[in-house]
Formats: C-alpha cells, sequence, structure tokens
C-alpha cells in the first residue's frame, strides 16, 4: 500500500513538472527502497509519550520565561 501512494505521488509530480521518464525510474526504485522496511506499530507511539510530554513542558516553560520578561520590560520602563 505504501509503495502504491508513493508511485502515485511520483506520478503526480512527474506531471506537474514533466519530469523525463528516466529519471523517474531512479526516484521510484529509490522510494521503493527506502518505504521497503516501513512498519506500522502503534506501541511507539506510546512509547514516545515522554519525549512529547517533556517537549511540550520545556515550550510551556519558554512562554512563562517570555511572559515574565515582557511584564519586567514594562515595569522597568513604564511611563509615569
Amino acid at each position: 500500500m505504501t509503495t502504491e501512494i508513493v508511485t502515485e505521488a511520483i506520478e503526480t509530480v512527474e506531471n506537474v513538472l514533466l519530469i523525463a521518464p528516466a529519471e523517474t525510474a531512479a526516484v521510484k526504485e529509490a522510494a521503493g527502497d527506502m518505504f521497503s522496511n516501513l512498519k506500522f506499530e502503534p506501541i511507539e507511539f506510546v512509547n514516545n509519550l515522554s519525549y512529547m510530554g517533556a517537549g511540550m513542558f520545556s515550550i510551556f516553560v519558554v512562554i512563562l520565561v517570555i511572559i515574565g520578561a515582557v511584564y519586567g520590560l514594562n515595569a522597568i520602563f513604564k511611563k509615569k
């Protein structure tokens, strides 16, 4: 199924960009090699939740630091 999707996408790009067929043959072969060992393993999503949580927490902390900096600058340079 994945190879069919890749082949269809390559044909679409070929039609839009008018690429020569010899070039697309090499692209199809490379795409087939690239996706040949692709597996769908839902447990990997669960295994990566800790990394996603750490990333989201880090973004939250950075947003809090930016908000604090803005409040601090407003307090320092407030017009009287």
